[in-house]
């Protein structure tokens, strides 16, 4: 008498082999972490890419000095660094495959860590960073696009291919270019987004859940930040914000998309022109939370880059290379003050991070890794000692307790 293959108990045999299989493969997949080893602390440590004796790598240091610890081991070249919001994995991007198309990597902030790909389209992808536990978003060629931790889900944000063919006025803003730079408000809600455009970019706001779009201002080069309160700090060069936000419309009949399609590009071409009576100018604008801009801070100088801190009052601008007889390095002030910044560091800086205490500053100057209090009394600590060059750092957050 034959033994009989399909019962129940083989059923759940079955089952129980693929549950060990794929919790196998998993573990194999996360790069075998040990049972109930999570990530260390990564408190008080800067992460940052270090290109030395032929390869780049991404390393953690400690504030206080001492050797880095490297945490990952290949030969592509990692950038953009970010932190989750519990310091505990890494956000970067990285060239993969033949054609050196560059995606949006993931892996935990511990040595010897797998190194996930969350994204594999064919197309370059910039400037990812994380907003809520799970949420990732990221410039894919001009674009805003937004995934998941685990890669479950991928989706443009803005511009959609649907919102340009239904409105006209989108269409025309982005006929001449896609998105450059862009920041998102914690909740994931409110996007700020700086449009290519031939003399310049478009600052545009764009609220994902109401599909709000209006139009902040207008510069020759747009750098970003957005603070904890929904606020958001802008670094015009060559440009200015309007006085208030104009909102673009959604025609629907063919005389109103006309119509709309006329108005948008005049309105363009006017931004365009006054650029130019700002050219050379640096101003930070802080707009509040309904982007109705608070202040206005004209710099003495042509800024590179700027960060605020995470208290949202001081902030740090950096400049990294003279021009017009004025001296590169790193300067801080204060938010709301309209006195210019005071010059913490005369040398030409390229990248700036806070420690999550608003307390001190690490830098990227001549391809060394800086650390200094911001308020300059002490010696800056070289975390790179000569060897190398660093770039990209980033102070590991406070975590939040739920």
């Amino acid at each position: 008498m034959r033994p009989k293959i399909f019962t129940f108990r083989n059923f759940l045999l079955a089952l129980a082999a693929l549950g060990i299989l794929g919790g196998l493969a998993f573990w194999v997949y996360r790069g075998f972490p040990l049972p109930f080893v999570g990530v260390p602390s990564t408190a008080g440590k800067i992460a940052f890419v270090w290109e030395k004796d032929g390869q780049s790598d991404i390393y953690l240091g400690s504030a206080t000095g001492g050797e880095p610890t490297q945490l990952t081991r290949d030969t592509t070249l990692e950038s953009e660094l970010a932190f989750s919001a519990d310091g505990q994995h890494l956000v970067f991007t990285e060239d993969h495959g033949l054609s050196g198309v560059r995606q949006v990597c993931l892996t935990e902030a511990a040595p010897g860590r797998r190194q996930i790909t969350l994204t594999v389209n064919e197309s370059t992808k910039e400037q990812p960073y994380f907003r809520g536990d799970r949420d990732l978003f990221f410039l894919d060629s001009g674009k805003i696009g937004r995934t998941t931790t685990d890669a479950s889900d991928s989706d443009a944000i803005f511009p959609t291919v649907e919102g340009k063919r239904d409105n006209v006025a989108l269409a025309a803003l982005f006929a001449e270019g896609g998105i450059s730079q862009y920041a998102v408000s914690l909740d994931g809600e409110t996007i700020l987004a700086a449009v290519k455009r031939e003399h310049g970019h478009v600052l545009v706001v764009y609220q994902v859940q109401e599909k709000f779009l209006a139009l902040l201002g207008s510069s020759q080069d747009l750098r970003f930040q957005a603070l904890k309160d929904g606020s958001f700090v802008v670094l015009f060069t060559g440009g200015a914000p309007l006085k208030e936000a104009m909102q673009i419309p959604n025609p629907k009949t063919e005389e109103e998309k006309q119509m709309a399609s006329e108005q948008m590009g005049k309105l363009l071409n006017q931004l365009s022109s006054q650029n130019d009576a700002m050219e050379g100018k640096s101003v930070l604008v802080h707009f509040d939370a309904k982007l109705a801009p608070q202040s206005i801070i004209p710099l003495p100088f042509i800024a590179d880059g700027f960060s605020v801190a995470p208290d949202s009052k001081m902030l740090a601008i950096y400049i990294s290379e003279a021009r017009d007889g004025k001296s590169a390095g790193l300067f801080v002030g204060n938010i709301t003050a309209q006195d210019p910044p005071t010059l913490l560091y005369d040398k030409p800086v390229s990248a700036v991070t806070w420690s999550p205490d608003s307390a001190a500053l690490a830098f990227v100057a001549d391809k060394e890794l800086l650390v200094t209090p911001a308020t300059g009394t002490d010696t800056p600590i070289n975390l790179t000692q000569g060897k190398g060059k660093a770039s990209s750092p980033v102070w590991s957050p406070i975590p939040v307790k739920k």
